[in-house]
């Protein structure tokens, strides 16, 4: 807007813009907790918020002193300061134990809706998990570590925006963790296969697995 003389001038204010994502229709689908526990094979640099473990680079909280303490443990310098000896509690790195990998020749709707399924199946188990795929315009694969419910969305949102997935790796069975494969729309657990989702079908065969993690 100019004034009369036009010697000044005030820009016309424009609403930020906003981008919303759709997520994909998600179905309930059954997946129950094993007997078998699989070993880790992600550490994260995110900390568990409860629990203590030995990584000394990152202190958790301060304590009081108990009988059995290490005195490795004190934290010299501020107990002088308190008049009170206080132990350092460590972090523990938060792991993954379920690795959940993609591939195919296309990113089809119905074929995010079965990821998208998948994906929330395995946090309803409260399993933390490494999400893989191969981008065609990347050389490495992309892992994306989900340890809490927010991580599934910025999983998913990452995905949408590729146009094909691809993977060309096989299997690793030398990670000590638990692995489902979903490829060309067939899902494997290790190796063994559990469900076929290439058909017109797959919303029932999506809806009649069994998927034991």
């Amino acid at each position: 807007m100019y004034d009369f003389w036009k010697l000044w001038a005030l820009p016309k204010r424009r609403p930020a813009g906003c981008e919303f994502t759709q997520l994909p229709a998600c179905h309930d689908i059954s997946i129950r907790q094993g007997a078998e526990q699989a070993g880790t094979f992600w550490e994260s640099q995110e900390y568990h918020p409860h629990k203590s473990g030995n990584d000394s680079s990152y202190i958790r909280e301060l304590r009081d002193y108990r009988p059995g303490d290490s005195l490795k443990n004190i934290h010299w310098k501020l107990s002088a300061k308190k008049e009170a000896l206080l132990v350092k509690e460590f972090g523990l790195p938060l792991g993954c134990d379920l690795l959940f990998g993609l591939s195919g020749e296309t990113l089809s709707g119905e074929l995010l809706e079965i990821v998208y399924s998948l994906l929330w199946g395995c946090r309803s188990l409260e399993r933390s998990l490494v999400f893989l795929w191969q981008s065609p315009k990347e050389t490495d694969p992309c892992f994306v570590p989900i340890f809490q419910d927010e991580d599934v969305y910025l999983a998913m949102e990452m995905l949408m925006r590729e146009n094909l997935t691809t993977w060309k790796g096989e299997l690793a069975p030398e990670l000590p963790s638990r692995q489902i494969w979903l490829k060309d729309g067939k899902l494997a657990r290790d190796g063994a296969p559990v469900a076929d989702f290439s058909g017109e079908d797959w919303k029932e065969q999506l809806s009649d697995m069994e998927l034991i993690l």
